[in-house]
């Protein structure tokens, strides 16, 4: 285990996270995990308000893998690159639509838009955070996300002049919805900030530019947009947040959960029943000899 954190969700809930350094080559890691929770006796929370049989229900388990180790600076650019195995295995998919191909297609284009969104977000974060923002970093975070969102779009005209099957054309049309929202979102934090600190015009001016292509690219292709204002605001944050999930769920892997004590719980269970059955037969046995 490499760190571990606990956060609060919601006024109902919590988040521990645990992440892993991956130690072994092996296909398969076990790990066991023990986690233990302490409530203070002014949350009221015991035995009697709270069972185990509630905590267990209300406990969701989740295994993701970390973003794959990557930059902006080479998502795009070589032949191992996630943009390159990404229109590697659409033009696998559309030549041939075998189940497997169309699988790893899904995936891979959920992971292409999940990277870049993480990437993104890093690198804004960063950019905001320098004690020394040139104009030559700002320039650079924008060539390059231009580039590759002019990269990956060609990808997705590719795909929709294609005749493959509608739900999987929405694949891309999802990731490419999702990757729209998060560069809005981005742009809009770096302008405010380069606002904040008095940047120079031009700046202000090639941020602006960007957002504004955006926005008429979602009027283009008929994505939510805050501009809109028939749509209304809740509405459009559960639909990011869904989109938001589905992209991310190429990284979480299925799960079984069983509480402490699970097995022993059955083996008790098993005997219960073996028991009722030898305490039946053997009054039914008794029943016979005395009226036999």
């Amino acid at each position: 285990m490499i760190k571990s954190k606990i956060k609060i969700h919601d006024k109902f809930s919590i988040v521990i996270d645990i992440t892993y350094d991956k130690i072994f080559k092996r296909k398969k890691s076990k790990y066991t995990t023990i986690t233990y929770l302490f409530f203070p006796n002014s949350l009221n929370v015991n035995h009697k308000t709270y069972p185990s049989t509630k905590f267990y229900n209300d406990v969701r388990l989740f295994i993701k893998y970390d973003t794959p180790n990557y930059n902006l600076s080479d998502i795009n650019i070589g032949e191992r690159s996630l943009l390159q195995n990404l229109t590697k295995n659409t033009r696998k998919f559309i030549k041939n639509r075998s189940e497997k191909n169309r699988s790893r297609f899904k995936d891979q284009v959920k992971m292409f838009a999940a990277t870049f969104c993480s990437l993104l977000r890093e690198e804004t974060y960063l950019l905001i955070r320098a004690k020394e923002l040139s104009a030559n970093k700002i320039d650079a975070y924008l060539g390059k996300n231009t580039l590759i969102l002019s990269d990956f779009r060609e990808l997705v005209e590719i795909i929709n002049n294609s005749s493959i099957k509608d739900k999987d054309k929405d694949v891309v049309f999802y990731a490419d919805e999702h990757i729209s929202n998060v560069m809005e979102v981005q742009l809009m934090k770096l302008y405010n900030h380069l606002k904040n600190k008095k940047k120079s015009d031009e700046k202000l001016t090639a941020v602006v530019k960007l957002i504004d292509g955006e926005q008429n690219y979602k009027k283009e292709k008929v994505y939510d947009s805050p501009k809109d204002k028939n749509i209304n605001p809740e509405d459009l944050l559960y639909k990011r947040n869904q989109l938001k999930k589905y992209i991310e769920s190429v990284f979480f892997l299925n799960q079984e959960i069983r509480k402490d004590g699970a097995v022993f719980e059955q083996s008790i269970l098993a005997l219960a029943a073996g028991l009722a059955m030898v305490f039946s037969t053997g009054k039914m046995a008794l029943h016979i000899q005395e009226t036999g």
